[in-house]
């Protein structure tokens, strides 16, 4: 079943609003920073402005509930070249199993799609131990990549 057009703005504003919200929290004792959704600029989602710095987040949103994969173990969160050439992190949101993996752009695996080169990371989930495999533990939670970038002269 493919998702509808109304289902999938859904879902991404979801995954961009909890994300809004994780960064909030992160940084609510934080007088200089602040995190702004963006609209001002293609090809990320999140702004985070303070201490003359910005940090730029895109954030990419999954499911497994509506649309059954064959394998759903295994989500692939894919950006364009241009997405990870505008923004510096991350932020993969696997949302049935409220999972956030943060990493750097910089770290993201290139694939050729036809034409295109995309930029990949891809989530995988055990079913033997219901964990995530050590690749995807080291970036689950993952925050210390931009809260270190805030504090970072």
């Amino acid at each position: 079943m493919e998702l509808t057009q109304n289902l999938k703005a859904l879902l991404q504003d979801i995954g961009e609003s909890s994300a809004l919200l994780q960064l909030c929290m992160r940084l609510h004792e934080s007088a200089d920073w602040r995190v702004y959704r963006n609209y001002a600029e293609h090809g990320c989602d999140l702004v985070l402005i303070g201490n003359g710095k910005t940090i730029k987040i895109e954030v990419k949103t999954r499911q497994n509930v509506i649309k059954k994969q064959a394998n759903r173990t295994t989500l692939h969160f894919t950006l364009t070249e241009s997405e990870r050439n505008s923004a510096q992190f991350v932020i993969a949101y696997w949302f049935d199993r409220a999972a956030y993996f943060v990493l750097p752009t910089s770290a993201l695996k290139p694939s050729r799609s036809k034409t295109k080169t995309l930029y990949k990371f891809i989530a995988y989930c055990s079913n033997v131990v219901n964990d995530f495999t050590d690749f995807s533990k080291g970036c689950h939670e993952a925050w210390h990549y931009i809260m270190d970038e805030t504090k970072a002269k």
